[in-house]
């Protein structure tokens, strides 16, 4: 009575008799598999790897690498749109995978999986038109307060909204907890939030750009792990100019080598506020993105940039290339005298399939070496 089941390269001998394949890089695994009327198991790394961060890596405990929040879990949906109605029936679940090179305990293993579990179990169980991540949040209250009270060591969500807000006039910046019995602490001047800093009960309202740090805290100390929120007013935005970045996509394996991405033709083009990978809705898994602009630079001094990136990432400015490399790029830093003001960036990212990961430094006189301010990307306004 005994049936195989086994990760999806045994695609690659010929799939023995009634054989269950589980698909684990990424989705296209499964689908051959279920074309040939075999059961499929989806659990591709980029969603359903719960050894993976689960938010900034400087801040989280140490982990094999990727990323995998609590809402991407949850935006997983296991049976892939392009395969034929007949063959939907072949796609028999999802599997989250908790791999324990980097775990030491049992209390991590439950910080690992709690949330992310109950998500898992919505992915599985939840009609995708019935999907929805607020009501997931209000609804996964009572599961809270049962951790709470079982002492379990799960993962307080930090406070909820958008990494980068952009706010018009008099327009107050809002904080939401997941936890309805947790309090939020915040600061505006740079510092880490502690039960000294602030206690968010209204929303904010912000003179000048600011980058908030928060932290969501539960009676008894337990906290989340701290987020940085970046809020942009349109009244500091320069003249003739708009926050963010152009940016010019290319699908494509760029792993053997990384082109000029400036000479090319994209696929396809736009907009956007600052140059993240994580979300970016990139519809291949290996490609590579130009983004283009302006960054301002605030005082006439020696500058440190840094790149770290998976895969490969490269910084110009002013057309000279500062720091980055083809492949997968550890943090590096390069030093150069600048003029404050206006200067031409390019910002080259390649992605070979997996995890990704672009994050951009700079410090200066006056200035901490901190990630690059979304406030300091620009383009040129156009004319109506």
């Amino acid at each position: 009575g005994r049936k195989l089941i086994g990760w999806d390269e045994i695609l690659e001998g010929g799939l023995a008799p009634a054989a269950t394949v589980m698909s684990w890089r990424g989705m296209q695994g499964g689908i051959d598999a279920a074309m040939q009327n075999h059961d499929v198991i989806m659990t591709p790394g980029s969603h359903m790897y719960f050894d993976h961060y689960q938010g900034d890596a400087e801040l989280e405990p140490l982990a094999i690498g990727g990323f995998t929040s609590l809402n991407k879990v949850y935006s997983f949906e296991p049976v892939p749109s392009e395969l034929p109605d007949d063959k939907k029936q072949y796609i028999i679940g999802a599997q989250a995978n908790l791999w324990t090179e980097y775990i030491a305990t049992e209390a991590q293993v439950e910080y690992m999986i709690l949330p992310r579990m109950s998500a898992m179990a919505e992915v599985n169980w939840t009609m995708p038109e019935n999907k929805n991540y607020d009501d997931f949040i209000v609804r996964m209250q009572p599961m809270f307060k049962r951790w709470f009270y079982q002492n379990a060591n799960f993962r307080l969500p930090e406070p909820q909204n958008q990494n980068i807000t952009l706010l018009k006039d008099g327009e107050k910046f809002e904080f939401k907890s997941a936890i309805d019995f947790a309090t939020v602490f915040y600061t505006t001047d740079g510092e880490d939030p502690d039960t000294e800093s602030a206690k968010y009960t209204e929303p904010i309202l912000l003179e000048r750009n600011s980058t908030l740090k928060a932290i969501t805290m539960l009676p008894g100390g337990l906290k989340s792990a701290i987020k940085e929120y970046s809020v942009l007013l349109e009244s500091r935005v320069k003249r003739n100019k708009i926050y963010g970045l152009n940016y010019r996509y290319f699908p494509g394996d760029f792993s053997q080598k990384m082109p000029d991405f400036r000479t090319m033709k994209p696929a396809s083009e736009g907009h956007v506020i600052y140059p993240e990978v994580d979300n970016f809705p990139a519809p291949d898994k290996k490609f590579g993105i130009h983004f283009t602009g302006l960054i301002f630079l605030p005082i006439d001094e020696k500058y440190v940039f840094g790149l770290k990136s998976d895969d490969g990432g490269k910084l110009f400015i002013d057309d000279k290339l500062i720091v980055g490399s083809e492949g997968f790029t550890a943090l590096v830093t390069d030093t150069l005298e600048m003029l404050s003001g206006f200067h031409k960036v390019d910002i080259f990212y390649t992605e070979f399939g997996g995890s990704r990961n672009l994050k951009l430094q700079m410090e200066t006189k006056g200035i901490k070496k901190q990630n690059i301010q979304p406030g300091m990307f620009f383009i040129e306004k156009k004319e109506e």
